[in-house]
């Protein structure tokens, strides 16, 4: 049995379809969900807050992850949202790995 399943998810229509195939295996009921989105910080050359959401990215806003992920989170049980910054991959792996 599955005790975390970890989700990353954009705002593509392939974000919908992932859902839907949660929930067509049957993957909903095998333990905690994780919606995640990651915001990747932007390359300035300066020194950007990791605790703030960057506002001037240029692929989606703050808001507009948060909303997506509370309606999927909506059509699922047992599910947390984490909307990180940082490079993707690294958050992703770092973050959700068994220690």
């Amino acid at each position: 049995m599955l005790k975390t399943i970890v989700v990353a998810l954009d705002v593509s229509e392939l974000a919908e379809q992932v859902i839907q195939t949660l929930q067509d295996l049957g993957l909903i009921d095998q333990g905690r969900i994780i919606l995640c989105h990651v915001f990747q910080i932007p390359d300035v050359g300066g020194e950007t807050p990791a605790d703030i959401p960057h506002t001037g990215s240029a692929e989606i806003s703050y808001l507009q992850a948060e909303k997506l992920l509370q309606f999927f989170q909506k059509q699922l049980i047992n599910t947390k949202l984490e909307l990180v910054m940082g490079d993707p991959s690294e958050e992703i792996i770092c973050q959700y790995s068994p220690s």
